[in-house]
C-alpha cells in the first residue's frame, strides 16, 4: 500500500520499542520503503520526547508499556501538546482494557496490537501517515492454554493481574472483597479451564499473551 505523501521529501520516523528484535524488525521494514527516512530507534519513552523537541518529526510509533517511568500513552499525550501535526501510532502486544480509550484520550493517532490486529504493521503506518485514524474495535480475544480471554470472568482477570503482580491469596482477597478460599476458587477455576498445571504456568503464560486488564476495574 503506498502512502500519500505530497511532499518532496521521506517522512522522518522515531521508532521506540525496549525489545531490540521488534525494533529491529519494525525498524527493517520501513527502511525498505522509500517514503520513510529516517527512521530514529530510542528504547525508552523520555528519549522520545526529548528527541521530538530537538529535531523535526513527522511520525512517532512508540509501545505503551515502557520502562523507566513514562509509558507510552503519557508520551503521546505529551507529544501531542507539543507538536500537534505529529503522527502517533501506539502499539503493545498486551491486551489491556483500558488502553484503547485513554490512547484516543491522549491524542494517539492509530492503535496497533502486534500480535493480533487484521491490518499489517506497515498498513498502520502508511494509512496513519495518509490521514487516517486506526484503532480497533474490541480487545483481542487472547490464548492462554486451552481458554481464551473471553472464557475468564471478569473477577478472574482481575485476580489474575494481581497474581502478575505478585500478591498472595490473602492480599488479594483483601483488594477485592473476597475470603482467600474464594480467590482460590477462582484460581482453580482458571486452571481447569486453561489446562495448566499450576499457578506459576498460568501467570507465565497470562505474561506471555497480555491477558492484563486495567486497574479500575
Amino acid at each position: 500500500m503506498a502512502i500519500i505523501n505530497t511532499s518532496s521529501k521521506p517522512l522522518s520516523v522515531v521508532l521506540v520499542d525496549d525489545y531490540r528484535n521488534e525494533r529491529d524488525v519494525m525498524a527493517k521494514i520501513l527502511l525498505e520503503q522509500p517514503e520513510y527516512y529516517p527512521v530514529k530507534l530510542l528504547r525508552f519513552a523520555d528519549e522520545a520526547i526529548e528527541y521530538c523537541e530537538k529535531n523535526p518529526v513527522d511520525i512517532v510509533i512508540i509501545d505503551v508499556i515502557m520502562p523507566r517511568g513514562m509509558d507510552g500513552i503519557k508520551a503521546a499525550e505529551k507529544l501531542r501538546r507539543m507538536k500537534p501535526n505529529i503522527k502517533i501510532i501506539l502499539i503493545t502486544s498486551a491486551c489491556e482494557d483500558s488502553w484503547i480509550p485513554a490512547a484516543r484520550a491522549a491524542g494517539a493517532d492509530s492503535f496497533w496490537y502486534k500480535n493480533y490486529s487484521r491490518e499489517s504493521f506497515l498498513e498502520i503506518v502508511d494509512r496513519t501517515a495518509a490521514g487516517e485514524s486506526i484503532y480497533p474495535d474490541v480487545t483481542p480475544n487472547a490464548p492462554i492454554g486451552n481458554a481464551t480471554r473471553d472464557d475468564f470472568s471478569k473477577m478472574d482477570l482481575i485476580i489474575l493481574k494481581k497474581m502478575m503482580s505478585g500478591l498472595s491469596n490473602s492480599e488479594i482477597a483483601a483488594q477485592v472483597g473476597l475470603t482467600p478460599d474464594g480467590v482460590r476458587y477462582h484460581i482453580k477455576a482458571m486452571l481447569k479451564k486453561t489446562g495448566l498445571p499450576n499457578r506459576v504456568s498460568l501467570i507465565v503464560n497470562a505474561a506471555r499473551f497480555g491477558i492484563v486488564v486495567g486497574d479500575d476495574q
